[in-house]
């Protein structure tokens, strides 16, 4: 629920101005509530904005700004869902600096490049990536549904269709890894063992037959392929 009980510890939304140039900035804080501050307690006192380029300018010089708190929330997801509305309505106006806040909404391409050159060379630590690691290691992610496993279906059907190849094709695998596949494989039973799903009327394809064109395509694929060697005399027994 949107209200304006800014002496109760919530959630909030702020705009500040900066007076120098109108450069206006709609931001969101919910972090106070962490530490049991009221939003009259925290904005400008312990907190001064997300925004990098008004923030130490912000907090030395608060006379250089009009800041006002807008609106408290009940919780953290009412805040952001404000601020999405409020965002896109001031998308793309010259006096607003949220063109690329939280939300993101719209990188231009001038932003990209600016992102992309100031990326380029650099590598994350081995703390950062430990903690990558253990940020998402034990998590369980939501199975999915039978509507999304269809059109990831579809779209994978479409791509080899339109030409696309598997990304591996071609890739020979690594001594070290075939061990390691190996080793997790032994033991394991085959998948189907004692399974009659394929055979009779238990089949897909029961009773259907390809069409000359599809046999065509099939034959060609299988040129110069080399099969076998067999034992003659296992397979005629």
């Amino acid at each position: 629920m949107r209200t304006k009980e800014f002496n109760k510890v919530k959630p909030y939304c702020y705009i500040l101005t900066r007076l120098s140039d109108g450069m206006k900035y709609h931001g969101l804080r919910w972090d106070n509530v962490r530490f049991n501050r009221t939003p009259n307690e925290d904005f400008g006192i312990y907190y001064f904005t997300s925004r990098a380029s008004l923030k130490k300018e912000f907090k030395n010089n608060k006379d250089n700004f009009d800041f006002e708190i807008t609106y408290t929330f009940s919780n953290k997801k009412e805040a952001q869902k404000y601020e999405v509305e409020f965002n896109k309505k001031i998308l793309g106006k010259n006096n607003w600096l949220n063109q690329s806040a939280y939300p993101h909404l719209i990188q231009s391409d001038e932003g990209k490049e600016r992102i992309r050159k100031s990326r380029l060379g650099t590598k994350l630590s081995k703390k950062t990536i430990a903690k990558i690691k253990r940020s998402g290691t034990g998590l369980k992610k939501k199975p999915r549904s039978e509507k999304q496993k269809k059109e990831m279906s579809k779209i994978i059907k479409k791509g080899f269709i339109e030409g696309r190849e598997a990304w591996n094709v071609g890739v020979p695998m690594k001594a070290e890894s075939k061990k390691k596949l190996s080793k997790s494989l032994k033991g394991r039973e085959v998948w189907n063992k004692g399974k009659t799903v394929f055979l009779g009327k238990d089949n897909p394809f029961y009773g259907k037959r390809h069409s000359d064109e599809t046999r065509k395509k099939m034959s060609l694929k299988k040129r110069g392929i080399k099969r076998g060697p067999y034992n003659k005399k296992k397979l005629s027994d």
